[in-house]
Protein backbone atom coordinates (compact mmCIF):
# COMPACT_ATOMS: atom_id res chain seq x y z
CA UNK A 1 0.00 0.00 0.00
CA UNK A 2 1.04 3.93 -0.93
CA UNK A 3 1.80 6.18 1.64
CA UNK A 4 0.37 8.95 1.24
CA UNK A 5 3.55 10.77 -0.12
CA UNK A 6 3.66 8.32 -2.75
CA UNK A 7 0.07 8.58 -3.92
CA UNK A 8 0.59 12.65 -4.08
CA UNK A 9 3.96 12.01 -5.92
CA UNK A 10 2.06 9.72 -8.35
CA UNK A 11 -0.31 12.59 -9.88
CA UNK A 12 2.35 15.22 -9.82
CA UNK A 13 3.60 16.21 -13.35
CA UNK A 14 6.38 18.08 -12.98
CA UNK A 15 7.55 18.63 -16.88
CA UNK A 16 9.74 20.75 -17.59
CA UNK A 17 7.49 23.99 -18.21
CA UNK A 18 8.37 27.08 -19.25
CA UNK A 19 6.17 28.65 -16.13
CA UNK A 20 7.80 26.00 -13.29
CA UNK A 21 4.62 24.98 -11.95
CA UNK A 22 3.80 21.29 -10.94
CA UNK A 23 0.78 20.02 -12.20
CA UNK A 24 -2.23 17.72 -10.60
CA UNK A 25 -3.24 14.87 -12.34
CA UNK A 26 -5.70 13.80 -10.26
CA UNK A 27 -9.07 15.44 -9.04
CA UNK A 28 -9.76 19.11 -9.76
CA UNK A 29 -13.23 19.77 -8.68
CA UNK A 30 -13.33 23.71 -9.34
CA UNK A 31 -9.36 23.27 -10.89
CA UNK A 32 -8.22 22.70 -7.49
CA UNK A 33 -6.20 19.42 -7.28
CA UNK A 34 -7.89 17.30 -4.88
CA UNK A 35 -7.08 14.00 -3.02
CA UNK A 36 -8.06 12.14 0.71
CA UNK A 37 -5.38 12.60 3.40
CA UNK A 38 -6.39 10.11 6.45
CA UNK A 39 -9.62 10.05 4.62
CA UNK A 40 -10.60 13.58 4.18
CA UNK A 41 -10.44 15.41 1.29
CA UNK A 42 -7.23 17.97 0.86
CA UNK A 43 -6.17 20.38 -1.29
CA UNK A 44 -3.09 19.44 -3.21
CA UNK A 45 -1.76 23.04 -3.11
CA UNK A 46 -1.84 23.17 0.91
CA UNK A 47 -0.55 19.59 0.95
CA UNK A 48 2.25 20.66 -0.75
CA UNK A 49 3.17 23.52 0.65
CA UNK A 50 2.63 21.99 4.29
CA UNK A 51 4.79 19.16 3.26
CA UNK A 52 7.49 21.28 2.02
CA UNK A 53 7.56 24.21 3.90
CA UNK A 54 5.55 23.48 6.74
CA UNK A 55 2.41 24.43 9.07
CA UNK A 56 -0.08 26.91 7.00
CA UNK A 57 -0.04 29.98 9.18
CA UNK A 58 -3.40 30.28 11.57
CA UNK A 59 -6.22 32.16 10.14
CA UNK A 60 -4.46 32.06 6.35
CA UNK A 61 -5.17 30.55 3.20
CA UNK A 62 -2.69 30.24 0.37
CA UNK A 63 -2.48 32.20 -2.88
CA UNK A 64 -1.06 31.03 -5.91
CA UNK A 65 1.35 33.52 -7.29
CA UNK A 66 1.21 31.45 -10.62
CA UNK A 67 -2.67 31.78 -10.88
CA UNK A 68 -2.65 27.95 -12.23
CA UNK A 69 -5.13 26.11 -9.84
CA UNK A 70 -3.91 22.94 -10.01
CA UNK A 71 0.01 24.41 -9.42
CA UNK A 72 1.11 22.62 -6.22
CA UNK A 73 4.95 23.87 -6.84
CA UNK A 74 5.49 25.48 -3.15
CA UNK A 75 7.50 28.01 -4.58
CA UNK A 76 4.17 29.08 -5.99
CA UNK A 77 2.19 29.53 -3.37
CA UNK A 78 2.32 32.08 -0.42
CA UNK A 79 0.18 32.57 2.95
CA UNK A 80 -1.97 35.44 2.79
CA UNK A 81 -5.60 36.68 4.10
CA UNK A 82 -8.79 36.29 1.34
CA UNK A 83 -8.27 39.86 1.08
CA UNK A 84 -4.57 39.71 0.04
CA UNK A 85 -5.83 36.86 -2.70
CA UNK A 86 -8.34 39.45 -4.16
CA UNK A 87 -6.35 42.16 -4.24
CA UNK A 88 -3.43 39.82 -5.89
CA UNK A 89 -6.25 39.16 -8.00
CA UNK A 90 -7.36 42.66 -9.13
CA UNK A 91 -3.78 43.60 -9.60
CA UNK A 92 -3.16 40.83 -12.08
CA UNK A 93 -6.49 41.99 -13.95
CA UNK A 94 -8.36 38.61 -12.78
CA UNK A 95 -11.66 40.62 -11.43
CA UNK A 96 -13.98 40.94 -14.07
CA UNK A 97 -15.51 44.48 -13.97
CA UNK A 98 -17.01 46.97 -16.36
CA UNK A 99 -18.95 44.22 -19.12
CA UNK A 100 -17.00 41.78 -18.24
CA UNK A 101 -19.01 41.08 -14.50
CA UNK A 102 -22.35 39.25 -15.15
CA UNK A 103 -23.97 42.04 -13.39
CA UNK A 104 -23.22 44.57 -15.59
CA UNK A 105 -26.53 46.17 -17.35
CA UNK A 106 -25.07 48.98 -19.52
CA UNK A 107 -22.46 48.65 -21.84
CA UNK A 108 -19.59 51.22 -21.91
CA UNK A 109 -20.92 52.45 -25.32
CA UNK A 110 -24.23 53.02 -23.55
CA UNK A 111 -23.16 54.94 -20.78
CA UNK A 112 -20.82 56.92 -22.79
CA UNK A 113 -24.17 57.55 -24.87
CA UNK A 114 -26.31 58.10 -21.75
CA UNK A 115 -24.14 61.06 -20.17
CA UNK A 116 -23.58 62.68 -23.37
CA UNK A 117 -26.99 63.36 -23.20
CA UNK A 118 -26.94 65.08 -19.62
Amino acid sequence: MKTTEERFWSKVDKSDRPDGCWLWTGEKPNGYGTFNVNGKGTFVHRYSYELHIGPIPQGLILCHACDVRNCCNPSHLFPGTRKDNMYDAALKGRIAHGERSGLTKLTREQVVEIRGRF
